[in-house]
């Protein structure tokens, strides 16, 4: 099974809310670490994520877990897997009352999709679940206004995008919002509306959350016969489907109900069972609310020392999240700094308009001139190192007396001069990369000849090596063809020279992620060691191991450069001895 295929098979069962994931989970990670895909891994470590936060609710296990992940992978992956794993770090935050922290990493998690330039519809929706956390955490937080503000702010995007799941949860976020507000009628509406979405979706989780909201509604408006009908359609689905927090609001919602039909005596064991849940996953929000109710449940049925006791438990939990309040008014204060500061940092950018104006009009009369100056150095340059090497030869065909040593000086000067002019000829290359602009001479590139036609070349530079190429499907990509033959050009010569096995062979494949183009370069040479992996890019950088080689040290540099100016990313992985695997990612559009 391929690794995307388990990521599938994956989501695929969390979608069904089962407590198989977690033998599956420890089937297939090793496999999916193996693929050594930083983003692959991620994406399945976050439905790791996703399964104990929704089935086993172990938040605290979900902080700390999360918490490695962000250590792990905050540089190597993308920016929409890791506004998730802010996202998911948001929520059980959220649950186990630090609103604080569970606001930072939901900023974090907007901030991240907010740079990403052009935004699919899964990044949108992204979006859309983060507003909507935010609603949530400021219903705890006691702010309605403020809560209505993100829910209308989700709706939009929802609506954007189309997402009919979006919508059904969005529903369910107004129909909670106008039950709090008691507009029961309004909210009932919404509650139908978000329903209906997820029985057509057949999100059974959903249906079960809505259920019992619904029996909540019916049990406000004292209609115990439909409320009795919902909490038992909801108990039906939630006890196949349900996650332990959303049974836990089942089993409160159960003593409500006994305790409104004046029968505290069966609302007890649901108390009960509400209580230990909420204990065992450390939900303090609802801990602190069945508290209270056990207290008068039990002070009803005269049993005053185990009403006590539920008592001082409740007053222990609400120390806990006492902090609350003080939370509230640090996101306030917080919000209203970076209101502050955008504003400041508005003012400053349009008094600093027209002094970056008049910049750019410099630096493009500079780079003009550099430009110019390039080519004129570049001529300069080699008219004397010609020179130097031509009155070698003359020196060396003259001489009738020179000793071996002699020989040996001249040679190693003449090699020197020509080193010295390839750098001239390579460092002329790397400076006019900045004056081939990649938005001109766009056309659509069949990388496939490309690479044929490239290796062509190449084989004769090589033809006392047995060298050979393997080219997996290329994709038709638009670009400057002149760069990417640069580009392409480094890496395939670069695989084939520095290689002193009897077979030299390179690899080329390609693929698409995230709206992204991954062309990996797969060769067998002599490797290079991991602490050289970045210092390799840079200009005039050769390793010691190169010194056995000719060159000058700009080609990867050269290739850096047009990947950076392609808004890509390039970057290898290698042992030494058995190879190298250069990636190269650029974006789709």
């Amino acid at each position: 099974m391929e690794v995307q295929e388990i990521i599938q098979e994956g989501n695929s069962i969390l979608a069904l809310d089962k407590p198989a994931f977690k033998s599956y989970y420890d089937e297939k990670v090793e496999i999916v670490k193996e693929s050594k895909n930083d983003n692959f891994i991620l994406e399945f470590e976050l439905q790791q994520l996703q399964y104990l936060l929704h089935i086993e609710a172990s938040y605290d296990k979900v902080i700390a877990y999360a918490d490695e992940l962000l250590n792990k992978y905050m540089y190597v992956v993308d920016n929409y897997l890791l506004s998730k794993l802010y996202r998911w770090i948001g929520v059980a935050h959220n649950h186990t009352g630090d609103l604080q922290r569970s606001m930072e990493a939901y900023n974090s998690a907007i901030k991240l999709i907010e740079k990403i330039s052009i935004k699919t519809d899964d990044q949108l929706f992204e979006l859309g679940l983060v507003y909507n956390n935010i609603a949530i955490l400021f219903k705890n937080a006691n702010e309605n206004e403020k809560r209505l503000e993100y829910i209308r702010l989700s709706m939009a995007i929802f609506k954007k995008i189309g997402s009919e799941k979006g919508l059904g949860i969005v529903y369910n976020a107004f129909a909670n919002y106008y039950t709090h507000a008691g507009n029961l009628d309004k909210a009932m509406q919404y509650q139908r509306l978000s329903l209906k979405i997820k029985k057509k979706l057949k999100d059974y989780k959903g249906i079960g959350v809505n259920y019992g909201n619904i029996a909540g509604i019916f049990l406000d408006k004292n209609d115990f016969v439909h409320a009795e009908k919902y909490l038992k359609l909801s108990e039906k689905v939630k006890t196949k489907h349900g996650t332990n927090y959303s049974l836990s609001h089942l089993y409160m919602m159960y003593g409500e109900f006994y305790m409104k039909l004046e029968n505290p005596a069966r609302a007890i064991p649901y108390l009960l069972k509400c209580h230990k849940i909420t204990t065992k996953y450390h939900m303090k929000f609802e801990l602190n609310d069945v508290c209270v109710i056990l207290a008068n449940t039990y002070e009803q049925l005269g049993d005053y020392k185990t009403s006590v006791q539920y008592l001082k438990e409740h007053i222990a939990v609400n120390k806990e999240i006492s902090d609350i309040q003080r939370a509230k008014t640090t996101i306030e204060l917080k919000e209203r700094h970076e209101t502050e500061k955008q504003c400041q940092e508005t003012k400053i950018l349009k008094a600093k308009n027209k002094e970056i104006k008049e910049h750019v009009i410099r630096l493009e009369k500079y780079s003009t001139e550099l430009k110019q100056f390039a080519q004129i150095a570049s001529h300069d340059l080699k008219e004397p190192l010609r020179a130097i090497k031509m009155h070698l030869m003359l020196l060396e065909r003259s001489a009738t007396c020179l000793n071996e040593k002699q020989h040996e000086i001249i040679d190693y000067t003449k090699k020197a001069a020509e080193r010295l002019y390839m750098m001239v000829e390579d460092l002329k290359s790397f400076s006019n990369l900045d004056y081939m602009n990649v938005n001109k001479a766009i056309k659509p590139l069949q990388i496939n000849l490309i690479i044929q036609d490239l290796f062509k070349e190449t084989k004769d530079a090589f033809a006392s090596k047995k060298i050979s190429l393997v080219v997996g499907k290329m994709p038709l990509l638009p670009g400057n063809g002149n760069l990417i033959k640069n580009l392409f050009s480094n890496l395939i010569y670069n695989a084939f020279y520095y290689n002193n096995k009897p077979e030299p062979t390179l690899v080329i494949t390609h693929r698409l992620f995230k709206n992204h183009h991954i062309f990996k370069f797969k060769d067998n040479g002599v490797g290079i060691d991991s602490h050289y992996y970045s210092k390799i890019f840079e200009l005039f950088e050769r390793l010691e191991a190169d010194h056995n080689y000719k060159g000058t040290g700009i080609g990867l540099a050269i290739c850096k450069k047009i990947v950076d100016n392609m808004n890509g990313k390039i970057w290898v992985k290698s042992k030494i001895g058995i190879g190298s695997e250069f990636y190269i990612s650029l974006p789709q559009h």
